[in-house]
């Protein structure tokens, strides 16, 4: 996601310049805004345990609320996914099938080689005052930095949560 953060960053920056020789350089960067990363977070015994009705059993307040915590915690980060899934097929994309051509910016992960190119080129003169590419880009700069701050605060919890659950086994020993 930084890398991703680091891309859209610079095409603000391109275009901030208010330089038209400059523009070309957005099809260097273009290709991390029709980007889309999830991460899948999967926790079937944390799941189980909670959705089998065992953490009332628990009697220590700290582990309890560290459960209680993960699962509001995995609760925000799906549904920022599902914002950011749905900025991507609702706004990002379509804007992409109208102004720029993708085999031209695509971004890394795509097997490049793969791609059939030509077509009609991006022109990137458009770019120079578009407030819709500038609102896309800050959007998205803003959902990918949501993002990874909700994962950090997952992990951050995931250890809160082990450090109690190995204080109560060092404890019942």
């Amino acid at each position: 996601m930084d890398t991703l953060n680091q891309q859209n960053n610079r095409s603000l920056d391109i275009i901030n310049l208010k330089n038209r020789d400059s523009l070309y350089l957005l099809k260097e960067t273009l290709g991390a805004l029709g980007t889309a990363y999830k991460s899948d977070f999967l926790f079937p015994i944390i799941n189980e345990f909670l959705n089998e009705g065992y953490l009332a059993k628990i009697k220590n307040d700290s582990l309890k609320l560290g459960f209680q915590y993960f699962s509001m915690a995995l609760n925000d980060l799906n549904s920022n996914y599902k914002y950011m899934y749905n900025q991507y097929s609702t706004s990002i994309e379509p804007y992409f099938y109208n102004t720029i051509n993708y085999a031209e910016v695509v971004y890394g992960g795509a097997d490049l080689n793969k791609l059939k190119t030509g077509g009609p080129s991006t022109n990137y003169e458009q770019f120079y005052d578009n407030l819709e590419l500038w609102n896309l880009l800050t959007f998205k700069v803003e959902t990918t930095i949501s993002q990874q701050l909700l994962i950090d605060r997952l992990y951050k919890i995931l250890e809160f949560v082990d450090k109690k659950i190995q204080e109560e086994l060092n404890n019942n020993d």
